[in-house]
């Protein structure tokens, strides 16, 4: 299978909208559901120009045969105090779970990180019970740093996450 890696376009808005409400319905770990996120065609569109031209983020699609199979985002915190730091996210469609696409998307995005001159840190959150999602990030070098308990509610149920964290240029 060959899966290309490249940053969103304008023109992948309605394609995307329409993968994060499958993924959405295809597990339980995603802040999100199969109602996908809260944005119109043009909101998703002003999105991914704004992405674009932020040098501290990226929103990146892996596609396979012209199909988005997986997502990744990294945004750099806005404030002075904060630009050292960035949040990241990942999805990839189940029917592609433990093909590799995962520690692609997230290798690209730890690269792209790695090229700012601002960005010191990457920060992320994974459901404690999310043990593929936790051992990825392990074996591409994040740590846990804390743990927020009642994070998230699915049907009622209450459920924890990790804050994880990846230095990028030495440090803790």
């Amino acid at each position: 299978m060959l899966v290309k890696i490249t940053e969103a376009q304008p023109g992948d808005a309605k394609d995307i909208l329409d993968y994060l409400k499958l993924v959405g319905g295809q597990t339980d770990h995603l802040l999100f559901d199969s109602g996908g996120v809260a944005f119109t065609l043009e909101e998703e569109i002003h999105f991914i120009k704004t992405m674009a031209e932020n040098h501290n983020a990226a929103l990146l699609v892996a596609k396979a045969n012209d199909e988005i199979i997986g997502i990744a985002s990294i945004q750099g915190m806005g404030s002075k105090r904060t630009n050292h730091r960035a949040n990241a996210a990942i999805s990839v469609k189940k029917a592609y779970w433990h093909q590799g696409v995962g520690t692609n998307l997230m290798s690209k995005t730890i690269a792209f990180a790695r090229q700012s001159p601002l960005l010191e840190v990457i920060e992320l959150e994974v459901r404690t019970d999310n043990t593929a999602a936790i051992k990825l990030y392990e074996k591409l070098g994040f740590k846990t740093y804390a743990t927020h308990p009642d994070f998230m509610r699915v049907d009622n149920a209450s459920y924890a996450v990790y804050r994880m964290r990846l230095p990028l240029k030495g440090g803790n």
